[in-house]
């Protein structure tokens, strides 16, 4: 039952877009705890947090793309 959750524990967090690590660096917080915020928060307000989330997911992916064309330039 361990390896299986630990299995589904590694896809969501391969396939996540890296928000919650982003949180927790730039807040200086453990991921988990972030992470479970963002769940505990998103049960309460019905959601609307994944809102931010796929904003926040799309800005850094535009912040990444970015940064990657100005390597071009150096």
């Amino acid at each position: 039952m361990q390896k299986l959750v630990n299995t589904i524990k590694d896809f969501f967090e391969n396939q996540a877009f890296g928000v919650c690590d982003y949180l927790s660096e730039k807040f200086d917080l453990p991921t988990a705890r972030v992470r479970n915020v963002f769940i505990y928060v998103s049960l309460l307000s019905l959601g609307s947090p994944i809102v931010f989330y796929m904003i926040t997911a799309f800005w850094l992916n535009l912040k990444s793309y970015f940064k990657r064309k100005s390597i071009i330039w150096d």
